[in-house]
């Protein structure tokens, strides 16, 4: 089970990073995504990401121009992530429903 999950989190990062652009990116331009996090499902994207990727919710910044989500130089498009969140049945119930 945390096999199948670590190894579907290293080809998520390895499919999106092929999406980066190459060159700095501007930390003027994001803000903490805790703060654009301003509705539920929104926050449980943002833990969805941290607890796939192994990463601090802090880490995990938005960049509201880009609509996308900046973690350790790499860009997740935020329609992208929260599709993949809506399918994510088996993370939801491993991590969501804690009191099943």
């Amino acid at each position: 089970m945390t096999l199948k999950l670590a190894t579907l989190s290293f080809a998520f990062v390895l499919a999106l990073s092929g999406c980066k652009k190459e060159g700095k990116v501007d930390q003027k331009i994001t803000i903490p995504a805790k703060l654009s996090a301003d509705k539920e499902s929104n926050q449980k994207v943002l833990n969805y990401l941290a607890n796939t990727l192994g990463v601090n919710s802090e880490e995990i910044k938005f960049d509201k121009l880009k609509n996308s989500y900046l973690i350790r130089g790499y860009e997740f498009n935020k329609d992208t992530i929260s599709v993949q969140y809506n399918r994510a049945n088996e993370y939801k119930l491993k991590f969501e429903n804690k009191n099943l």
